[in-house]
């Protein structure tokens, strides 16, 4: 019988065999869980919130596929931005050196989801998970663990890197017997609603929601991502939901009737921070600073969803999105920024 546990801004996880059905349903009604595909999930509205960024350390003229990437002090910098940011990140794979992240990160008293990314290769997918089973019972600054990240999504676009759903359920089931901490995969909303037997497969829902791809304009944006987090929340009542992604990018071309600029990223970070206090949403936001080499990605917007410029320079007045949730000042309205005005220690 598994447990997960939403406790103190971070997701526990404990397994309980050989207990009498006796005693499980008086614990049960003892401590107001619910029940649901032998999974428990337990939240209070007085609980503190997942308030998360999605990570990425690629600074200009590093790229993974060329083989150059950050160094041991570049990443600890990041970490010291970072903390008064969130207080929890997300990246997406622990391989060329991304296992330095988890260290600076604990120094730096930030919790690391950690992910593995797969694709339709399964010698990388091995590699993968038995570095993500190994580094998860390792930290202990790993709330909980994400294997593959839009994938299916992917599998069914026939776009590279996809994989078919049977095999990250059939991934995330050996998992979940080699590691002491809730597993999950990340796919769009849509992936979730469709797919019943995937979010029995995990311990809770994480769904990237992005208007911007949907063609939303940046008017609707606010009101289609919450629409669909509550269309998927509404759907599987017991199972814990957190947005995995969402953001606006702040440059590239329009997509229909979305239109990518520092602007528009502005109103759309505001606007989904309001939400997320209100509607006391449990979210990663996408993402922490611009990466430059992601310039193949589609309308050119892949280098421009952080809230960071590449070197570190703030695109808004927006310096944290802890306090913004918490306790949601005014935020001072977007002005231009010198480029001497950089975030000391990212160069």
């Amino acid at each position: 019988m598994d447990f997960i546990i939403y406790k103190n801004n971070k997701l526990s996880f404990s397994k309980l065999k050989g207990i009498k059905t006796g005693l499980i349903f008086f614990f049960i009604l003892a401590t107001g869980l619910f029940l649901t595909n032998s999974n428990f999930s337990f939240a209070s509205d007085n609980e503190k919130r997942i308030i998360g960024i999605d990570y990425g350390p690629f600074r200009k003229g590093q790229d993974p596929s060329k083989g150059v990437f950050p160094s041991s002090l570049q990443l600890c910098e990041d970490m010291e931005i970072l903390k008064h940011v969130a207080d929890i990140i997300r990246i997406y794979s622990v391989d060329h050196g991304h296992e330095e992240i988890l260290k600076c990160a604990a120094d730096a008293g930030i919790e690391v989801v950690t992910g593995a990314w797969l694709t339709h290769n399964e010698k990388n997918n091995h590699e993968q998970i038995e570095n993500l089973v190994r580094i998860a019972n390792t930290y202990n600054n790993i709330p909980f663990i994400v294997v593959g990240n839009e994938g299916i999504f992917r599998f069914g676009k026939g776009w590279p890197e996809g994989y078919a759903k049977g095999v990250v359920i059939e991934h995330i089931k050996r998992i979940k017997q080699q590691v002491d901490c809730p597993v999950t995969t990340s796919e769009p909303w849509s992936i979730w609603r469709d797919n019943p037997d995937l979010v029995h497969a995990v311990d809770f829902i994480f769904l990237n929601i992005h208007p911007y791809w949907e063609e939303i304009d940046i008017d609707k944006a606010i009101d289609h991502t919450f629409n669909k987090f509550m269309e998927i929340k509404n759907k599987y009542k017991f199972k814990k939901i957190i947005i995995s992604e969402t953001g606006w990018p702040s440059d590239g071309d329009a997509n229909g009737a979305s239109v990518a600029s520092i602007e528009n990223q502005k109103k759309f970070l505001e606007g989904f921070l309001e939400l997320a206090k209100k509607e006391k949403i449990d979210f990663f936001f996408f993402s922490a600073f611009d990466e430059e080499y992601k310039v193949k990605e589609p309308n050119r917007v892949g280098p421009h969803w952080g809230i960071y410029f590449a070197d570190g320079t703030k695109k808004h007045y927006i310096d944290t999105l802890k306090d913004k949730t918490d306790s949601f000042p005014e935020i001072m309205p977007i002005i231009s920024i010198n480029q001497d005005q950089k975030i000391r220690g990212r160069r």
